[in-house]
């Protein structure tokens, strides 16, 4: 039966008619053969009947199961109409079936853009952050540089106090030199009188 639907949902089943009615016909035989309500003694008593119809002029069995035209094309176009309401069922659940994966799809590939921007917005703040890294080593670089010239400062602070103490003391030692001296220059013109 796959190859029968195979046929009629395919674009030309023009072609495959006679198959169609092939497998019909062997589906149609399956179907009576498994039908319950047939009991043996009926299928005896049609067996019995159709031996007694024998043809006289060559002793066949003229009145085998035939069935009629009329019944057959019957029994034929309600297992095409059975076989278009299944087709239909199967087209519309195909077509129930192609819109979920396409919303599927959809849904799919909407994750897949935002964990992209995600993934560019955290490439961009990772950036900022190296950034931000490399501008902190710099100042914490000005930072120990400018630890140094606060040390040199209190170097030089620490000289010129110094410094400021040596030219106190000399002034002090100039002051008592001077005065050492103008005593002596006042010695000086004592002995010349």
């Amino acid at each position: 039966m796959a190859g029968l639907y195979s046929s009629l949902l395919s674009d030309s089943p023009g072609d495959n008619w006679g198959l169609f009615y092939t497998a019909l016909e062997k589906y149609r035989m399956n179907e009576l053969n498994r039908q319950p309500h047939v009991s043996r003694t009926s299928l005896d008593r049609k067996r019995t009947r159709s031996s007694s119809n024998k043809d006289v002029s060559n002793g066949t069995n003229s009145g085998s199961a035939v069935e009629p035209p009329a019944k057959k094309l019957r029994t034929i176009a309600n297992e095409v109409d059975r076989m278009t309401i299944e087709i239909a069922a199967l087209k519309k659940e195909v077509k129930e079936k192609t819109k979920e994966y396409d919303e599927l799809i959809v849904y799919n590939t909407t994750l897949k853009e935002d964990k992209v921007m995600v993934l560019k917005r955290l490439k961009n703040k990772n950036a900022a952050m190296e950034k931000d890294k490399a501008r902190i080593k710099y100042l914490e670089h000005k930072n120990a540089e400018m630890q140094k010239d606060k040390a040199s400062i209190k170097y030089l602070e620490d000289t010129n106090i110094y410094l400021e103490g040596n030219n106190s003391d000399l002034k002090r030692k100039l002051g008592e030199a001077e005065k050492v001296w103008k005593g002596l220059m006042g010695l000086g013109e004592v002995f010349k009188c």
